[in-house]
């Protein structure tokens, strides 16, 4: 049957083409995609699954992080509860100390101080220890515990120094720099100078002091050059004097100062206003130990300190070193100067050419050759010197410190003792020590080459001899061995050094400054070596020969410029000047580590909150013994607490760490599965998609071949 109204063939044809057209662009989807499911009607049943585990595995992959940031928080909990437990150790160490009976009340107290301070520091560390902002021993469920004492702001700043220069000698403090504080102004400084005026910083609001962390630079707020100094007085001097003709600061000094977190502006105005800080300092000075016998510089002895107070070399300098053109004996802080402590005769006058007798103007007594006769004297030695403005000054033997090495094994240790190739020196065994000016038993080892240094006597030329020889376990190690008596002499014998300390004083009080006296004008040591070869007699010999009737010291300045220290201390006067009472919160601590992808599915770390008071030692102390005493046991018991919590800690973190290799494992699995629902099988869809391609082919073909069989209809018309 021949039809021109349908073509059925084609239409046939055209169904099928679009048949294996649809599929292949299904096909031709999943392989672009790398899905076989790219819409519900794809595999709805399948596309519910693996949205389910699509959301496990992006949740489990979540929990893997958590649990790597809780580790982390555990491990920062566990790290400062290290160092808690360093410093409970040293505080049990310190008791331990304290509870010995050979010490003395200043003893203890200076123990007692280590320990307070290295509570403070437990308090700072459990209060203040944060990970990602999270404070680590803030309690949840606060329970206040008590209160503790802390003073309301420390000074922090570190000691600075200025060279003291001809443009700003006059304005350096002669004394201390004091601190004014008030609600409505803020904090100021102020301090007299050595030229007697007074001077000050302009005030420094709260406001601007706790935007730069309560630190500032003095030199940042002298003010106007052209106010007054006191703005009672606007005649008087002003505010220029603190700059230089560059309109420079002359000066500088940085103050600091750390508030406690819960303290008001209030209890810091209690606590600062009145406070001051040291200012002072002294001239750089070098001195030239010689003989007047025409021996030059001594080889017997050496000086090795030299500390000249500045406020003697401002006195020498009346009209400051700007007027050293009218006077010879002005002292000119810009350049080395040789006009300091001359020596002088036993009148006091100025040395040019220096006389017979030199300025050593008192010396031992006759008969000091004998080692005998030494070693019983009370005699001290004086230098006399002359210094411009201030008259005769004295240096005064005052003291006499030895050091000694102590580096043989004591007589009491084994025969044949081991030597611990890993530290040179080392040798173990079971003697004793020299230290702390006394004879100890060392159950350890002793190190070679080490320095004990004691004082000994009051700068005696007896004490001086004493110092060579000593009794061991009774006495003191000395310079020299054998010494009087060979079965108790100290056993260092490899010599060592003795200095003696020398005092600085003038003969009448000096003025300087704001009409302030003093007779300190400083201080000097003279060091003397002793070798192992050495004798007491040549070693007296020595001394003799060094300082008698002919020696001579000659101070001087080499290079120019004094120094002016300034530290910023309260001091040990200041102590607890104003406290405030700083809450001590317990209770428990801790968070959760979603380690689940469900609710609920958590890892809780759950740990007490920590203070001193918690530890049981928010009361200990060594200042007696048997606080120190007490203090053994209370340290016993807090170090059972910490280790307690670090073990807590230790063991989460295990537990954590077990929680993230599991959740590792289960992602693994659950993606594999949910890939098998989702992911294509490329193979398979290549196959499919060269099928459907073929049929495509042919249906096109075929709908060709059908579209042409009406044409044969057209010639049945002809």
């Amino acid at each position: 049957m021949m039809l021109i109204q349908h073509n059925l063939l084609a239409e046939n044809a055209n169904r099928q083409l679009k048949v294996s057209t649809g599929k292949n662009a299904k096909t031709t989807e999943k392989l672009s995609s790398g899905y076989k499911i790219n819409r519900a009607a794809d595999d709805a049943a399948g596309l519910s699954i693996s949205e389910k585990m699509r959301r496990q595995v992006r949740g489990l992959h979540q929990t893997v992080d958590n649990i790597s940031e809780g580790i982390g928080y555990v491990q920062t909990a566990e790290g400062a509860l290290n160092e808690v437990h360093d410093m409970l150790q040293r505080i049990n160490e310190l008791a331990v100390k304290a509870a010995n009976g050979t010490n003395t009340a200043e003893d203890r107290f200076a123990i007692d101080q280590e320990i307070q301070q290295l509570k403070n520091e437990m308090n700072r560390i459990f209060g203040e220890t944060e990970f990602n902002e999270r404070k680590i021993w803030y309690p949840g469920d606060q329970k206040l515990l008590g209160y503790y004492k802390e003073q309301a702001a420390e000074f922090v700043s570190t000691s600075t120094s200025i060279p003291v220069t001809n443009d700003n000698c006059g304005v350096v403090a002669y004394g201390s720099y004091s601190i004014s504080a008030s609600i409505a102004e803020g904090v100021k400084i102020s301090w007299t100078g050595y030229d007697g005026n007074g001077y000050s910083t302009v005030p420094i609001s709260w406001d601007e002091l706790k935007k730069n962390k309560y630190q500032f630079n003095m030199e940042d707020y002298f003010g106007n050059p052209d106010e007054p100094l006191d703005p009672n007085k606007p005649d008087g001097p002003k505010r220029a004097l603190l700059y230089d003709a560059n309109g420079n600061p002359v000066f500088r000094h940085r103050v600091a100062f750390a508030p406690q977190e819960t303290a008001t502006v209030q209890d810091l105005v209690d606590c600062i206003n009145g406070r001051s800080f040291y200012g002072g300092g002294g001239a750089d000075m070098t001195a030239r130990f010689e003989n007047n016998s025409g021996a030059g510089v001594s080889s017997s002895a050496s000086i090795v300190s030299v500390s000249l107070s500045y406020p003697a070399a401002y006195a020498s300098n009346h009209n400051t070193g700007k007027d050293s053109s009218t006077s010879d004996n002005v002292h000119d802080f810009d350049k080395a100067d040789d006009k300091f402590l001359e020596p002088a005769n036993e009148k006091g006058t100025l040395v040019q050419t220096l006389p017979s007798g030199g300025n050593l103007t008192k010396v031992p007594a006759n008969g000091t050759s004998d080692v005998g006769t030494a070693k019983e004297s009370t005699d001290t030695w004086e230098f006399s010197f002359y210094m411009d403005g201030i008259g005769m000054v004295k240096g005064t033997s005052n003291s006499i410190q030895y050091c000694a090495p102590n580096d043989k094994a004591d007589d009491d240790g084994p025969s044949n003792p081991t030597i611990n190739t890993n530290i040179p020196g080392l040798w173990w065994s079971w003697g004793e020590k020299w230290e702390n000016n006394k004879w100890v038993l060392d159950y350890n080892h002793k190190y070679a080459n080490t320095l004990s240094c004691s004082e000994k006597g009051a700068g005696s030329l007896g004490s001086f001899m004493q110092t060579l020889t000593g009794k061991k376990k009774t006495d003191s190690p000395g310079l020299l061995a054998p010494g009087p008596d060979a079965a108790t002499s100290g056993d260092a014998d490899n010599g060592g050094y003795i200095d003696i300390g020398f005092r600085l004083s003038s003969n009448d009080a000096f003025t300087y400054g704001n009409q302030q006296t003093s007779t300190y004008v400083g201080s000097f040591t003279l060091r003397f070596y002793v070798s192992n070869t050495d004798t007491e007699q040549s070693v007296l010999n020595r001394v003799n020969g060094a300082l008698n009737g002919n020696t001579i010291l000659d101070f001087y300045t080499p290079t120019g410029n004094s120094t002016s220290y300034g530290y910023a201390s309260f001091g040990t006067a200041y102590a607890n000047r104003h406290t405030i009472d700083v809450p001590i919160y317990g209770g428990t601590c801790g968070f959760y580590v979603q380690a689940g992808t469900e609710g609920g599915q958590h890892i809780s770390v759950q740990y007490e909150a920590l203070s001193t008071i918690a530890l049981g030692i928010g009361d200990t102390n060594a200042r007696t013994i048997e606080s120190a005493s007490r203090a053994i046991d209370e340290v016993k018991g807090a170090l059972q607490i910490v280790s307690q919590q670090r073990s807590d800690f230790g063991a989460y973190q295990n537990r954590i760490e077990h929680a993230e290799n599991i959740n590792a494992n289960v992602e693994e699995n659950t993606q594999a599965a949910e890939s098998r629902i989702r992911d294509a099988d490329i193979a398979d869809l290549m196959m499919e998609y060269s099928i459907n391609n073929i049929l495509m082919q042919a249906g096109t073909s075929m709908l060709t071949q059908a579209n042409q069989s009406s044409q044969s209809i057209m010639s049945l018309l002809q």
